[in-house]
């Protein structure tokens, strides 16, 4: 039979099953933090720490980042992490800023143009931020995407041909709106094959 290995603590040596019967830890917890987390001594047998919730108090209000998610209708990650980022007070719950976009005189939300369109509210802001206005942020997807660089005309398809750029690599340039010459620039992988 094979014999426990004894685990010496201050005066007292036991298993670690013995370890946690006695402080009443799982030895799952114990052994991880021997095994894994290479702990000794009292550290090892130390309650668990249990972290107090964050408070905080906004106009007289107290209340955890879940409570306050709930009042003001936000995910909880955004009310933490503005709260990492050092926004304090209102600027902590404030909603997400909302931008409106309009369009032959009807002004609406990416997400509601993106509804009205059929396409995705990411491509209607990348298109925003790429300068596209008017029309051009709804514009549907043309099934071949054609590319016209320095007079020659080709599809996506095609120019990956061409070049021996993936055409995945492509149409995320065409989206970001990437000019000519990065456009073709050859990937790293495409550089070293050479």
């Amino acid at each position: 039979m094979r014999q426990s290995m004894q685990v010496k603590i201050g005066d007292e040596s036991h298993t670690i099953k013995e370890w946690a019967e006695i402080t009443g830890i799982s030895k799952f917890t114990i052994a991880e933090r021997y095994y894994k987390f290479h702990m000794r001594g009292t550290a090892l047998i130390a309650p668990p720490k249990i972290l107090q919730p964050v408070l905080i108090t906004i106009n007289g209000e107290t209340h955890t980042f879940a409570e306050w998610a709930e009042i003001m209708g936000l995910p909880k990650s955004t009310i933490k992490q503005r709260y990492y980022d050092g926004k304090r007070g209102i600027d902590l719950i404030a909603p997400k800023k909302t931008t409106y976009i309009t369009i032959n005189g009807k002004t609406h939300t990416y997400e509601e143009w993106a509804c009205i369109a059929g396409l995705d509210a990411k491509l209607i802001t990348n298109r925003y931020c790429c300068g596209k206005r008017g029309t051009e942020l709804i514009a549907p997807l043309q099934k071949y995407v054609e590319v016209e660089i320095n007079g020659v005309l080709h599809t996506l398809k095609e120019w990956s041909k061409i070049t021996g750029i993936a055409y995945n690599t492509l149409y995320k340039r065409y989206i970001s709106g990437a000019t000519a010459a990065e456009f073709l620039k050859p990937t790293r992988k495409r550089e070293i094959r050479k």
